[in-house]
């Protein structure tokens, strides 16, 4: 996570600001449990 704040527009509400300690670090698991993690995945073809 960056340590400065994130600020973005949305349409809707403007501009809007997150300081880092306000936004999870969720990590990403596929529906069966499992971790997601692309970068460490092996290709099955030689």
């Amino acid at each position: 996570m960056p340590d400065e704040p994130i600020t973005f527009t949305d349409l809707v509400r403007g501009e809007l600001t997150f300081t880092p300690e306000n936004v999870p670090d969720y990590g990403i698991l596929r529906a069966n449990g499992a971790r997601s993690t692309p970068w460490s995945t092996r290709s099955t073809t030689p």
